[in-house]
Parts: C-alpha cells; sequence; structure tokens
C-alpha cells in the first residue's frame, strides 16, 4: 500500500480536458494530493523540467508535434520517471513504441475508478521497489569498491562479471579488460585456498580467497573474496629462514648447546653437546641437566643450581667449571647461558659449554715452564751473587742479608709478590759491579788509596754495564750518574 499520498506529486498529460479532470477527482478521491495537467507532450517536458512528479499518467495520442509515446521516451531518458499509459485500443506498431519506453502500465479507455487506483498503486510500488534497488545496489558498489580486499564476481562457467579496484591492483588489469574473461582459479563455495596471482609486469602477489555463492544481475553466481597476504608470506618467510639460520647455528656449532625447561630439563642438545658429553638425545631428553653432567652427591650440584637461576634471570658469560662425562671423565668448561624468551613470556633457558680442557693444559704447562725458568733464573741469580762474594770474602753473606732485610720491609709493606720476588732477585745482586773490581783492592786490608776508593765507588755502573743487556721481568737496569 502507497504511504504520503499526499505528498506524491502526479502529473496527467491528457489532450482531452474532460478526461483529464476526471483522472484528477479519482486521484484526489484515493487520497493524491497534489495533481497536475498538461495538454500536451511539449507543455508535460515544461513542467518536468520545472518540478519532476513521481508518476505520469500519460495518453498515448496527444494532439501536437509530440506524441505521448515520444514524451514519454524523453522523459524516461532525461529524467528515469515511471510512466503509465493511458490509452484506448491502439495498432500494433504503436503498442510495440510504447512497450520499447518500458512503462509502468497501462490504463485503456473508457476506465474505471478501480483501474485507475490497480494500475497507480502496482507503478508507485514497483518505483519505490526500483528506488530501494537501486539504493542498496548503490550500497552494494560503494561497500565492494570501497574494501581494501579484492571482490571478483565469477558466474557458474568460471566467467569474471565483476571486478572491484582492489582486484584491479592484484591483477595488474583494468576491470574492462577482465570482466568476460576467464577467472582461470577452481571456485568451490565455502572453500579456503591461498593463490598466487601474477600481473602483467610479473609482480606475484599472494592472496587469501574465500568463495561463496551470490545472485548478481539475477544469475546465481559466485563471490570471490581476495585479501593480499603478501607482506604476511614475507614475514613467515623471513621468520623460517630465521629459524633455519638459528638452528644451523645451534646444530653446527662446535660448543655444546641445550636448551632447557623452566624446570631444567632438557628439551634439545647439538651435537656438539652430545659429544662432549658422550650422551645420544634419547638419553638425556626430559632430563635435568645437572643430573647428566654432575655425578650424584658432589657438591658442584649447588653452584650448577645457582648457574641455573642467573642464566633464567638474565644470562651468564664464561663460568670456568669442571663437568664430567658419560663415562665420568672429567672436562674443564666455561658455562655460559640465558633465558629463552618467547613472546615477552620466559619458556626456559640454555646453557652453552665450552671445552677448555686443552687451554686448561695449556696455562698448566705456561705455569710449570714459567716455574721452570724462574728456578733457572734464580739459580743464575745466586750463581753471581755467589761469585760476587767470591771475590770479598771481607763482606761475604752481605747481599743475603740485604735481601732478607729488603723482603721483609716489601712484605710489611703488603706489596704485590712478584714485585717481593723482584726485590728479593734485586737485593742478591746488587753489588755484581764487585766482580769487575781487583781482588787485591777488595781484600786489601790497609786503607785504600784515593784511586782504589774512586774504583770501588764506581761498581754500581760497573754492575749496569754488566746486567744491562739481560731482560728482567723488572725494571733492574736504570743507571744515573752523580757527575756533575
Amino acid at each position: 500500500m502507497v504511504e504520503d499520498k499526499e505528498r506524491l506529486h502526479i502529473l496527467i498529460v491528457e489532450d482531452e480536458s474532460v478526461v483529464a479532470h476526471d483522472l484528477k477527482d479519482i486521484l484526489q478521491s484515493e487520497g493524491y494530493g497534489r495533481i497536475s495537467i498538461a495538454g500536451s507532450g511539449e507543455d508535460a517536458l515544461e513542467m518536468v523540467r520545472r518540478e519532476p512528479p513521481d508518476l505520469i499518467l500519460m495518453d498515448i495520442k496527444l494532439y501536437g508535434k509530440m506524441d505521448g509515446i515520444d514524451a514519454a521516451k524523453y522523459i524516461q531518458e532525461h529524467y528515469a520517471i515511471p510512466v503509465v499509459y493511458v490509452t484506448a485500443d491502439i495498432d500494433a506498431d504503436t503498442r510495440s513504441r510504447a512497450m520499447a519506453t518500458v512503462p509502468f502500465g497501462f490504463i485503456t479507455k473508457p476506465f474505471q475508478k478501480t483501474d485507475i487506483h490497480s494500475a497507480v498503486e502496482l507503478a508507485l510500488m514497483r518505483k519505490s521497489a526500483q528506488v530501494e534497488l537501486a539504493r542498496s545496489e548503490n550500497m552494494f558498489r560503494t561497500v565492494i569498491e570501497g574494501n581494501a580486499d579484492g571482490i571478483v564476481i565469477i558466474d557458474s562457467s568460471g566467467i569474471i562479471l565483476f571486478i572491484n579496484s582492489s582486484a584491479e591492483t592484484m591483477f595488474g588489469r583494468p576491470a574492462g579488460e577482465m570482466v568476460g574473461r576467464e577467472f582461470g582459479f577452481p571456485v568451490i563455495e565455502r572453500e579456503y585456498s591461498e593463490i598466487d596471482i601474477v600481473g602483467t609486469t610479473g609482480k606475484i602477489t599472494s592472496v587469501e580467497m574465500r568463495v561463496a555463492s551470490t545472485v548478481y544481475e539475477k544469475k546465481d553466481c559466485f563471490i570471490a573474496s581476495l585479501r593480499d597476504i603478501t607482506p604476511r608470506k614475507k614475514a613467515e618467510q623471513e621468520a623460517r629462514r630465521q629459524r633455519a639460520r638459528v638452528r644451523s647455528i645451534f646444530d653446527y656449532s662446535l660448543e655444546g648447546i641445550v636448551t632447557l625447561n623452566l624446570q631444567g630439563r632438557v628439551m634439545d642438545a647439538n651435537q656438539g653437546f652430545l659429544d662432549l658429553f658422550g650422551y645420544k638425545i634419547g638419553e638425556i631428553r626430559g632430563k635435568n641437566i645437572n643430573d647428566i653432567v654432575i655425578p650424584a652427591g658432589m657438591d658442584q650440584i649447588k653452584e650448577a643450581r645457582a648457574i641455573d637461576q642467573e642464566s633464567l634471570a638474565g644470562g651468564v658469560r664464561d663460568y670456568e667449571r669442571v663437568r664430567y662425562r658419560k663415562d665420568g671423565g672429567a672436562v674443564n668448561v666455561s658455562i655460559s647461558g640465558g633465558p629463552v624468551i618467547i613472546d615477552g613470556r620466559t619458556e626456559g633457558y640454555f646453557i652453552i659449554y665450552r671445552d677448555i680442557t686443552k687451554q686448561k693444559d695449556a696455562e698448566r704447562e705456561l705455569v710449570q715452564n714459567y716455574k721452570q725458568i724462574l728456578s733457572t733464573f734464580e739459580g743464575t741469580i745466586q750463581v753471581l751473587a755467589r761469585a760476587v762474594e767470591l771475590r770479598d770474602p771481607y763482606t761475604a753473606g752481605h747481599q743475603i742479608r740485604v735481601m732478607s732485610l729488603a723482603s721483609a720491609i716489601a712484605g710489611k709493606m703488603n706489596l704485590p709478590e712478584d714485585i717481593i720476588m723482584g726485590i728479593r732477585f734485586a737485593a742478591s745482586i746488587h753489588d755484581a759491579g764487585k766482580i769487575n773490581i781487583p781482588a787485591e783492592i777488595l781484600s786489601k786490608p790497609s786503607k785504600l788509596s784515593a784511586t782504589e776508593f774512586e774504583l770501588i765507588k764506581d761498581h754500581p755502573r760497573m754492575g749496569y754495564q754488566l746486567l744491562k743487556e739481560i731482560d728482567f721481568p723488572w725494571p733492574y737496569c736504570r743507571y744515573r750518574s752523580s757527575t756533575p
């Protein structure tokens, strides 16, 4: 039923005044409040131009240059106003011309009130339906065109009927080139699939396609929604590459690496770890790491647990410890570790064991060599000191007493052990220059002459000359003359 009849504007185009007013009276009796009358096609066009009506009742046979069909055709082309023809019997050619204008109905003269009522009601309802359909189509196109996803409508034969601008971008072709062509991908209702679209430039766009059934232009069709997932696919590919890189480092590292859950149980271990401790992965997975590398009852278990907690809390680096192989053999290792954090949550931790057995062996060998060199050096110093004492028997024991006193003073000063050692050796040879003074002067029981005394005073310089080419660990040979 038509609502708001009083607001509707109906134009009657009729050259017979009596008929026109009859129509007007009937419409007013039906409640239609705004009725206009035009006596010719030309007058009708002028009135439509000034104030377009909602409906036109058009007599086909009008006086003048323009009949009702010509007027209706012009109005349909320029204003899209629904027209109902009012006419007596017409021939086939005239009816064919009238039908070409797609009228909203016919009223045959002579007419009854019921004829007018039905024709007008049907025409207005049809117009309302068309307006609503046009509004829905516009809304549909607005939504489809504004959608970031590509939208393609395909008929049951796989032919493209519609494509939005986002899909144009994906395919690299305008809609004019795409409509009427085969879609080229399997279309199955309610199916989800991932496809790669190759554009005209060769650019590949990875899309996620979802298909649903629809009706388009009165045909049963499929609507395919295409979502660009190229960034996601690239991110997934990069994530796979990153995982592969990490896994490659894990697998091929010569250092032993083990990943653990929050309870310290082994989740995975690389070949470096298995080779270092002599296990197979099946023997250790799920076991506590400290039960694997530390025999039961050993005191190291406490410090090992402390390392676990530090690794979880933030990481440790280069803790040198002893751990044990499956066969019980001890291994010197450097231990580093840190938390495993995924999506902001600590999921466990890892520990890296670096075998430093060779390094420790080399350190022990170096210490042993140093001790041996030091022993040889000390022996050489003692020989030199003994040679000086043999040259000067009157001062025998002097250098040993100086050495003891100087060492005692250095100890009281809390000097480092290596400095005290240097002082002790220096005291042992502080009179080494006497070796160049003639023995008869050193052992002369009477007063020395001035020349002889000068020789005695020169023994520090002689000692410098004697020892300056030796690369001592301490700065022994520093000579400064006191002569002005």
